[in-house]
């Protein structure tokens, strides 16, 4: 394979309760233009065993019902 690029970035989240939902499209969007990397894969991993990555669209609804069932579930 030529020019094959690879690259790890991390980011770390805190939170200050239990239940949170975080965008983080934007921490995202800056490392992937840092990388200077215009084509390719972007892979998000969470290590944590209760952590949960979501792709949705940030609309308040949505994110209500889901916070709403989170909540009912812990």
């Amino acid at each position: 394979v030529k020019n094959l690029i690879t690259q790890i970035e991390e980011i770390t989240i805190h939170t200050k309760t239990r239940a949170n939902l975080v965008d983080v499209t934007q921490e995202i969007e800056e490392k992937i233009d840092a990388s200077g990397v215009n084509q390719g894969i972007c892979l998000i991993y969470l290590p944590h065993s209760t952590a949960a990555l979501l792709v949705n669209e940030h609309e308040n609804g949505l994110l209500q019902d889901i916070m709403r069932k989170i909540r009912i579930n812990c």
